[in-house]
């Protein structure tokens, strides 16, 4: 399931959303990628985030806040990309789509469009 989109698996968003969010409350281990320890950064995915490859601590179980945002970031980026900048130190967003500010926000304009949702709908 990791690393899946939308486009790529059966599930609705909001299925592969509550599978990220479990994913990122867990250790869960991804061949190739964590052992619910060590997160694996290869030299193309060190790159790309302008670190060394090798094996970085796996920070999960995330609390609920920032689960939530790499679950969201994930879901655009895949869960594998999401983990792999936060074992780095980068937010989960490092990969993502560029949002309203230029830069890496998907979480961030997601979980903000979520909340404006919910207050200009809240009587409905």
């Amino acid at each position: 399931m990791i690393g899946q989109t939308l486009k790529s698996t059966s599930l609705t968003g909001a299925q592969l959303l509550e599978s990220n969010f479990r994913f990122f409350i867990s250790r869960q281990p991804v061949s190739e990628l964590t052992d619910g320890n060590i997160v694996t950064v290869s030299p193309g995915q060190a790159q790309k985030r302008g670190v060394a490859p090798g094996g970085y601590q796996d920070l999960r179980p995330l609390a609920d806040d920032a689960a939530l945002a790499a679950a969201v970031a994930g879901y655009n980026t895949g869960c594998g990309n999401s983990i792999i900048s936060i074992a780095v130190g980068l937010s989960p967003d490092y990969t993502t789509t560029p949002g309203p500010s230029g830069g890496p926000d998907y979480s961030n304009d997601v979980i903000s469009r979520a909340a404006s949702f919910r207050t200009k709908y809240a009587s409905l």
